[in-house]
């Protein structure tokens, strides 16, 4: 879609007649959470979502953060 819009068009979905159907649905949703933090971290937030402590540890440094406490 990105290609799309960079050519100087609308994107719109279309059925396999190429009729049209409307806007892409993906662009009526919200922005997923893991999205927003990624933003928050390249924007400098280091804050911690309590959420995340509900989830396994996937990561070396992760893993050793909770062994730790920080």
């Amino acid at each position: 879609m990105r290609n799309i819009e960079n050519a100087g068009f609308i994107p719109k979905r279309r059925n396999m007649h190429y009729e049209i159907l409307g806007d892409p649905i993906f662009r009526e949703r919200a922005v997923p959470r893991m999205l927003e933090l990624a933003v928050a971290r390249a924007d400098g937030d280091t804050s911690r979502p309590p959420e995340i402590a509900r989830y396994p540890a996937r990561s070396a440094t992760e893993k050793k953060a909770r062994l730790t406490g920080n």
